[in-house]
């Protein structure tokens, strides 16, 4: 039997194969040559690679010949091949590509057209590769520029709402579409649409498809609710009415006493409050409700975490009728729902001393918190324009005392940022000694745990520059001493007393940008505290000879400026250190070998913390006043 066998095909048997070779050689010369007179883009061979050996042109895979022919008729495919490119990981033809053909591109709509195509997720595979040169991913950040601008085009999300009742399913989805990839932007969109005079869709459709789009389309929505005017708070009100209408309970409350409320809003508010409450709350009852829901959302702020996570907050435009976003931590939401609670509040009037306190910090709270430097002289004169009567001396008095007492420390660094050398002698009078031998709120406050805030009050008395006496001011004097002797690092103390274990441990704290004090008792720690200065750690052994740890804890968080300095112990393991008796930190620890053993107890107080620590720049700034009003002093 004869077995068959598969051959490839053959050319004609009539022609000598010398001319056949020579035929095949003048064919493939031919359509290089004609490849390279129609490439552009063309540089040393597009559809060739270079023998490093040979220095002699190698032919590449088909596929890649293919790729850049088509790469070479339009936009479109040009796209196409790059996407492909990037699927098949051939970087140095896409770097080619995006280098040469996409690189000076200035069209912005064809840069759009080519970013969609080629797909975000390629996009991504290019920009991160080593691979793809500096220039190429140069490239890639303008279509991605160019591609974020087309999905955010105004005009064209305004479109997409337009079509949201379209009878065409099609224009529907299309519709949905632009605005899933609007973003922000259509979220705006949407939510001005929803709460204009005439929407150009239905406002159900409206707000069904803002609910979908974002969790943040209600948050804005209250803002209108809350900020704007006229028609716009009333559609504003309709909206998170429908949306959620037990939730929107403080915003009716508002809209039926608020004192620039409309009839429309009244009427509106008092239907919907009904299926809620057994009777409508009079004005009294409507301030107290919306106090309890101010101080709920004050202790919330307070209590949430100071950490990266990111939202969107929404603000309203001057012009009351458009809103913008920006992209801020979520303890920074926390704290502007305060403010928004403190601004229903007053916009019923006829409030108690007590809540005109915590609305004046929960709003100073939030700007020290987003501008820890705020304070400027027309910052100030504009919160003294927007409050009046409830930033003169005697609401400034009480509202410290109020901040001291809830540890408010954002607030508190904001009220006596308030106490200007513009007070008349009988407002410092108040301010300093408030016909009362016992120390004054302000007064009260350089003793502070936190030395941000006693070097704050001790800065707002001396621009007072008060020439009469008051109860305190040794303190004050005291305080003014502990600032001239501010150093430009920040102090941590060890407790210890074996030579090699101080020298380790103070090579560590040096490299964390610590000045280190070493004292050898609780006692000399004692003194160190009550010193004052930018104390942030106490770091100790657990083998103490005067006192033990859970004592030593005791004696440091029952001085003033020992409060909540964080306490580190090591050594063996002894009791009562993990105690929850105190708020400030205090745990025990492996002898520390390197920085990295401090990271846990750094995040823990970054979670907490409310006020930035005090820079190089900071004490110079409190230690130069203090010399100066000590230099003033008469001798």
């Amino acid at each position: 039997m004869r077995r068959s066998v598969v051959t490839p095909p053959s050319a004609p048997s009539d022609m000598p194969i010398t001319t056949r070779v020579a035929l095949v050689a003048t064919l493939l010369a031919l359509s290089i040559v004609d490849s390279r007179a129609q490439a552009p883009f063309f540089d040393a061979g597009p559809d060739s690679a270079v023998d490093s050996t040979t220095d002699t042109d190698v032919p590449t895979d088909p596929l890649v010949i293919q790729l850049n022919e088509a790469a070479r008729t339009g936009d479109g495919p040009l796209a196409d091949a790059i996407a492909a490119f990037a699927r098949i990981k051939l970087w140095s033809e896409a770097d080619r590509w995006l280098t040469q053909a996409v690189a000076p591109m200035n069209d912005q709509a064809k840069l759009a057209m080519i970013a969609d195509r080629i797909g975000p997720e390629n996009l991504f595979r290019l920009a991160s590769q080593e691979e793809i040169s500096a220039e190429a991913k140069a490239a890639v950040a303008k279509l991605g520029k160019a591609a974020r601008a087309d999905a955010e085009s105004k005009d064209k999300i305004v479109a997409a709402i337009d079509a949201l009742d379209d009878p065409s399913v099609d224009r529907r989805l299309a519709s949905a579409r632009t605005l899933l990839g609007g973003g922000d932007v259509a979220v705006g969109a949407l939510v001005e649409a929803a709460v204009s005079e005439n929407p150009t869709a239905p406002r159900e459709e409206i707000l069904r498809a803002l609910l979908k789009l974002s969790g943040s389309g209600e948050q804005a929505l209250r803002q209108f609710a809350i900020y704007a005017q006229g028609a716009v708070r009333l559609n504003a009100l309709k909206s998170v009415t429908k949306i959620d209408r037990s939730a929107a309970m403080s915003d009716l409350l508002t809209a039926i006493h608020a004192l620039d409320t409309t009839e429309a809003e009244a009427n509106y508010a008092r239907v919907n409050v009904q299926p809620l409450t057994s009777d409508i709350p009079t004005a009294s009852e409507s301030r107290e409700y919306l106090y309890s829901e101010l101080q709920r959302l004050r202790r919330l702020a307070s209590e949430t975490e100071n950490d990266f996570a990111t939202v969107t907050i929404w603000t309203v435009n001057e012009d009351r009728k458009t809103i913008s976003s920006q992209r801020a931590r979520s303890i920074m939401l926390a704290y502007r729902d305060a403010v928004d609670a403190g601004a229903r509040l007053r916009r019923i009037g006829s409030l108690r001393p007590q809540m005109a306190d915590a609305i004046l910090a929960a709003d100073l709270s939030y700007r020290v918190m987003i501008d820890p430097d705020w304070g400027t002289s027309e910052q100030i004169a504009a919160m003294k324009s927007a409050y009046g009567d409830m930033v003169d001396a005697e609401g400034l008095s009480h509202a410290i005392a109020i901040a001291s007492e809830k540890d408010d420390r954002p607030a508190l660094v904001g009220l006596l940022r308030m106490i200007g050398s513009d007070l008349s002698s009988t407002q410092a009078d108040f301010l300093l000694r408030a016909d009362s031998p016992s120390l004054t709120p302000v007064v009260k406050a350089t003793l502070n745990s936190d030395p941000r805030v006693r070097y704050e009050a001790a800065a707002a008395i001396a621009r007072m520059d008060a020439p009469f006496s008051y109860a305190g001011k040794s303190l004050v004097m005291q305080r003014f001493g502990e600032m001239t002797r501010l150093e430009d690092e920040p102090l941590a103390v060890l407790v210890e007393t074996r030579d090699e274990v101080v020298l380790r441990q103070e090579s560590i704290l040096s490299r964390m940008g610590y000045r280190t004090e070493v004292v050898g008792s609780v006692r000399e720690l004692e003194r160190v505290i009550a010193r004052g200065g930018d104390l942030r750690l106490i770091l100790s052994k657990t083998q103490l000879w005067d006192v033990p740890p859970v004592e030593l804890i005791d004696r440091v968080r029952r001085m003033p400026l020992g409060k909540n300095v964080p306490i580190l112990f090591y050594g063996d393991q002894a009791a009562g250190i993990d105690t929850d008796r105190w708020d400030a930190i205090s745990e025990m620890m492996k002898r520390p070998k390197t920085p990295a053993a401090y990271a846990d107890l750094l995040m823990s107080m970054d979670l907490v913390n409310r006020l930035p620590e005090l820079t190089a720049v900071d004490r110079q700034m409190f230690r130069s006043l203090a010399s100066d009003q000590l230099a003033a002093r008469p001798k």
